[in-house]
């Protein structure tokens, strides 16, 4: 029986092989990744339009805020409309009209927007009321 071992250049094409293997399923994981981060992040916008939606249909108006990072301030609508999130999503309002947006983490040209329609879409530039 004669035994066979790999020499310097086969070794060299399996640990390349496996390289590229180990290489594609990361960047495999990091798209799922992202793709499940949005998808949390579509859930987080719903339920604070639903919040705005609940304060609007009480108060007749929305919470007036200019634009503004809910993670790091809007103290206007954080006091009126109990909510926390670390995402960043941006809420502007003038009483009569309001916008949430955040951009998608798998697209970063790409924005998930709710406003006074209350329909969450996407949208390719950043909104404006």
């Amino acid at each position: 029986m004669i035994k066979k071992t790999f020499d310097k250049k086969e070794s060299f094409f399996v640990l390349l092989f496996i390289a590229v293997f180990s290489l594609i399923i990361v960047c495999f994981s990091f798209s799922k990744m992202n793709e499940v981060r949005d998808m949390n992040l579509e859930a987080v916008l719903v339920k604070l339009n639903a919040n705005i939606v609940e304060y609007y249909v009480l108060n007749n108006v929305f919470p007036e805020e200019d634009l503004c990072n809910i993670k790091d301030n809007c103290f206007n609508l954080k006091s009126k409309v109990k909510f926390f999130t670390n995402k960043d999503i941006y809420y502007a309002s003038n009483k009569k009209n309001y916008i949430l947006y955040s951009s998608s983490f798998k697209k970063k040209n790409i924005y998930f927007v709710i406003d006074a329609d209350f329909t969450l879409r996407k949208s390719l530039e950043i909104p404006t009321l």
